[in-house]
């Protein structure tokens, strides 16, 4: 965050994002996924441009996920529901909802086999 506020300080001409996450292969650290994550407080946009543009260079797909907390101690990484959605290769108008539970689940599916060396992860269910 520090470096964030200082960067809004300097001139107008430059732009910034963070990157939230990047999944990436086990074996090789190759890029499978990029997210954009934020704390669900009943926004349903989220900015995705950059994010967007970097997943097509990178020839990665794309999410904005939005997560509800389920306790405010964030020590304790507690998260009730996820909504996801895609905004490469295709662009959803929509989110979807994924419980808690589940959402390890479909993190494994993108990383089931990894494109660039062939790892093949744990097989999901």
């Amino acid at each position: 965050m520090t470096y964030s506020v200082w960067h809004r300080r300097l001139d107008g001409n430059y732009r910034m994002i963070d990157i939230d996450s990047v999944e990436v292969c086990h074996k090789c650290y190759t890029p499978i996924v990029l997210l954009e994550l934020a704390v669900y407080k009943g926004q349903w946009f989220k900015q995705y441009y950059v994010l967007r543009n970097l997943a097509r260079m990178a020839k990665v797909p794309a999410y904005i996920v939005l997560y509800e907390k389920a306790c405010e101690d964030d020590s304790q990484g507690a998260i009730s529901n996820f909504y996801v959605r895609q905004v490469h290769p295709k662009l959803s108008q929509k989110y979807f909802k994924i419980q808690s539970g589940d959402y390890a689940q479909w993190l494994a599916k993108l990383h089931k086999k990894c494109k660039h060396c062939g790892y093949n992860s744990k097989k999901t269910s």
